[in-house]
């Protein structure tokens, strides 16, 4: 699977935050939201600081590239570049702890996707607003595998954690034993973060099934689970092969299809689903 770039969240960069060769990026507007208990002026929507807190989340995937800190799957990278930004505003921003309060609190309104792995499969296909639930939970996570560690201690566990000789996507269980080397209790901070995909399960079918299309993206997810690749066919014919005991996101419309070597079809659905092949 081809994780997406550092930084990027959605198509239309003009109004996302990112960062592009090293050059930070800022929509201006910001976008909008409720002012948080205990922000000043400048820090509320419409202020001139509003949203200052993601230069240093965006900066963060800048330092995490220079210090050769990298993971494969996409959303660890997001958290990593979280634990930049936490670690700079523990050390050097007391004017800030009015935004740490916030996220210690946990209160977020739940959207439709909420554990760790529909983020790992789905990524920014999660929606604008359920991404930036995901950012919220991963900053708080972030301000707890900080702690009360310094910057060096924590770029050098991130290097033995997420080192691009090893880079590649893992499961969660293995992302979860590499953060709890960060900060032991990540599991517990987690809570339910870390629970099985709510994303919809369809199993193969002996042809492409009738579904209605309304023509917009209906990902698939094919999770191979065998000891063996698994070569799959697109519907524009092309062939795509999913690694051993890995899986890929197939971006595809609504009622369109992928066909296994057996024949079998797996036919996208209104919203993203995923097919977990355990045997050949």
């Amino acid at each position: 699977m081809l994780s997406p770039e550092i930084g990027e969240v959605v198509s239309d960069r003009s109004t996302t935050p990112h960062n592009y060769a090293g050059i930070i990026v800022m929509p201006e507007p910001m976008p909008g939201g409720q002012a948080l208990p205990g922000a000043d002026r400048d820090h509320i929507p419409g202020g001139v600081l509003a949203g200052e807190h993601v230069i240093f989340h965006e900066d963060g995937h800048i330092l995490a590239a220079a210090s050769q800190i990298r993971a494969g799957n996409a959303f660890v990278n997001e958290l990593i570049a979280n634990i930049f930004e936490m670690v700079y505003i523990h050390q050097q921003r007391p004017d800030l702890n009015w935004l740490l309060e916030d996220r210690r609190s946990g209160k977020r309104p739940a959207p439709r996707y909420t554990p760790l792995a529909d983020v790992d499969y789905l990524y920014a296909e999660v929606g604008q607003q359920n991404y930036f639930w995901f950012q919220w939970q991963l900053e708080r996570i972030a301000d707890f595998l900080v702690g009360d560690q310094s910057l060096p201690a924590l770029v050098e566990k991130l290097q033995n954690a997420f080192p691009p000789s090893r880079q590649r996507v893992q499961t969660l269980e293995e992302i979860d034993e590499a953060l709890e080397t960060i900060r032991p209790g990540f599991l517990k901070a987690a809570r339910a973060l870390v629970g099985p995909s709510t994303i919809q399960r369809i199993t193969p079918s002996a042809r492409p099934e009738a579904v209605k299309s309304v023509g917009h993206s209906a990902p698939v997810i094919v999770r191979n689970n065998t000891d063996a690749p698994l070569e799959t066919t697109r519907p524009n014919g092309q062939k795509l092969t999913v690694p051993a005991h890995s899986w890929t996101r197939y971006p595809i419309s609504e009622g369109s299809s992928i066909k296994l070597p057996d024949g079998s079809c797996l036919t996208a659905r209104e919203e993203p689903s995923l097919a977990v092949i355990d045997e050949r």
